[in-house]
């Protein structure tokens, strides 16, 4: 009977054990889940109950024995449905199909998006571009050279004739803020226009004084057209309103009515003398000697946030056949322009150093004489 009994208990016991395991086997548990997905505000739904929106990346919390049932859906994307075992914290892949060209765009925005932030992430430098200075400009952008819509590229954007010296000035930057380029891909252009702060090679005194009134032209006015850069014409109107024949202009002010081709019309229209082009003894020597004025820039500057204003350092001298040269300068412009179709001067100003006296300001206008060895 005892030996019965015993028996009963035993099972009894291992019926209890079961059942406690099957009870903490079928028992509900906290699984996290991380989201990763082609988009974001996604609705998701497990089990009947509703998470909200979330995004790629996202971590949410799940009560499951195991299986759970998912449902995400968002507007112009197909509905998904999805039914998988969970039994430890793990990734949910929502792969959502666009059905609109809007929602299209978005996971092509979304993925280049991921995509660079990813690159910044290998490449802190990229956190600090776009970066413009006088000699270039870089920023991160997509690679119109390659079929991966997600590629991209450092865009690196030189001035001709300063390419060199764009590249070492980059380099430099890198070298300051101690950051590192390996791997990254670059994609140089050369940019046509004129380099902010950078002006043309200005002339020495030696190159003035072989100079006559043949080579002189003050009538040559290049009228910008479509596709010219602002400092083009921003340089062009500096440069002929600083060119003068004072024995045929009377004063300064032709040179302004020369230059109305490269003004809006409503400038043109409002163009007035200017009580500051008068007589000048400057004026007076030219007149007498037959000179012509030759003028060139020395300084050209840009806003990096505004392309449309243009600052000027203009110098010139006067061109004579029977005395030495006499340089006047520096004129400092600030021009404005309405670039489309073709950039016109809408506004402008300028402010000489004193009146207009005989001077040799040879240290701000001339490049210094070459040494001989």
């Amino acid at each position: 009977m005892r030996r019965r009994s015993f028996w009963i208990i035993l099972a009894a016991a291992l019926v209890l054990i079961i059942a406690a395991i099957t009870v903490l086997l079928t028992r509900p548990s906290t699984r996290t889940l991380t989201i990763d997905s082609t988009t974001d505000a996604i609705a998701v739904t497990i089990d009947g109950h509703s998470y909200g929106l979330v995004d790629d990346g996202d971590t949410i919390d799940v009560r499951t024995r195991g299986t759970i049932t998912i449902t995400a859906t968002k507007d112009g994307f197909d509905d998904f449905h999805e039914t998988r075992e969970i039994t430890d914290d793990a990734t949910l892949s929502l792969e959502l199909t666009p059905n609109t060209d809007e929602a299209e765009q978005e996971v092509k925005d979304d993925a280049m998006a991921n995509a660079m932030e990813r690159q910044t992430q290998k490449w802190p430098v990229l956190r600090d571009l776009p970066v413009e200075s006088e000699l270039f400009r870089a920023y991160q952008g997509i690679d119109k050279n390659s079929s991966d819509p997600t590629a991209w590229t450092l865009h690196l954007y030189l001035y001709k004739g300063h390419e060199q010296d764009g590249r070492e000035a980059f380099q430099k930057w890198l070298s300051e803020g101690g950051y590192s380029i390996d791997g990254i891909p670059i994609t140089e252009h050369i940019d046509s226009s004129l380099a902010p702060g950078v002006a043309v090679d200005p002339p020495t005194r030696s190159e003035l004084e072989v100079m006559s009134t043949d080579d002189v032209d003050v009538y040559a006015i290049r009228v910008p057209a479509s596709g010219d850069s602002n400092q083009q014409a921003a340089v062009e109107f500096a440069t002929a309103t600083t060119s003068w024949n004072p024995a045929e202009d009377k004063t300064r002010n032709k040179a302004l009515e020369r230059a109305e081709p490269l003004m809006t019309d409503k400038l043109a229209k409002a163009s007035t003398d200017d009580v500051r082009q008068g007589y000048s003894k400057s004026w007076d020597w030219a007149t007498q000697h037959q000179a012509r004025s030759y003028s060139w820039p020395i300084r050209i500057d840009q806003d990096p946030n505004d392309d449309t204003t243009i600052t000027v350092g203009m110098c010139w001298a006067f061109i004579s056949d029977d005395a030495p040269p006499m340089i006047e300068g520096v004129r400092e412009y600030e021009i404005t322009l309405d670039p489309e179709p073709a950039p016109r001067v809408s506004s402008y100003t300028y402010e000489d150093p004193t009146s207009f006296v005989a001077t040799d300001p040879s240290e701000d206008c001339l490049a210094p004489e070459p040494t001989t060895s």
